[in-house]
């Protein structure tokens, strides 16, 4: 799964949560993907005092329709939630939810891929004579070295996975970074070279991306 950070101003999203108390949560500038964007919200909502320590929680599954993520806001208590225009357009989720324990968004997350299947691909090769630097994929002279070819993140789906991939990447922020999550393990963020779209299949089609290195 990926999640890009978009060019949208994230701070103009807000969410309104009742749960014993309201309070309302407005994302931060460096809260401009869906990931962060979550994390924040839950981090937010478990240490608000206004809350009565309910714990709350976010999930994602497959927008079918759109091959993108699709949220889902959890609560152990009932709670009820309003998202401006903003938060609506960005995260996908309805205007308004009353009274329920699970909230989940009818719409795509901003900035997000999902793939029938995710893979990450790249190897590392011995040079075989002296080299004093290495590249990507090449080596120069005078000292011994390893030469890594850059990860390479491809997701396979059906036809609405291109055309997705291309809105997404026409919409990320410059330069273009994104959450990873690939396999079992955690959400990891990558500076994100190149990404190509290419038929698989009769009806399958592969997005791969490069991910030039993480971010600390």
């Amino acid at each position: 799964m990926i999640a890009f950070s978009t060019s949208d101003d994230w701070t103009a999203a807000q969410v309104t949560v009742t749960a014993t108390g309201t309070d309302t949560y407005t994302f931060g500038a460096a809260e401009d993907d869906a990931v962060t964007a979550m994390d924040a919200l839950v981090v937010w909502a478990n240490g608000n005092g206004s809350f009565s320590g309910a714990v709350f929680g976010w999930s994602y599954d497959r927008h079918t329709a759109q091959s993108a993520m699709q949220l889902t806001l959890a609560c152990d208590a009932s709670m009820s939630l309003t998202f401006n225009a903003a938060a609506q357009s960005l995260l996908g989720f309805a205007a308004s939810y009353s009274s329920t324990m699970t909230a989940a968004a009818p719409n795509a997350a901003a900035g997000t891929l999902y793939g029938a299947h995710v893979a990450e691909r790249g190897h590392v090769t011995a040079a075989e004579r002296e080299a004093d630097a290495t590249g990507h994929g090449a080596t120069a002279t005078t000292v011994s070295a390893w030469h890594p070819t850059r990860p390479r993140v491809a997701h396979l789906g059906d036809w609405s996975l291109p055309a997705r991939a291309r809105d997404v990447v026409a919409a990320a922020a410059s330069p273009r970074r994104a959450k990873l999550h690939v396999g079992g393990s955690a959400w990891t963020e990558h500076a994100i070279g190149a990404v190509t779209r290419s038929r698989a299949g009769a009806s399958l089609f592969r997005v791969e991306l490069i991910a030039l290195a993480e971010v600390a």
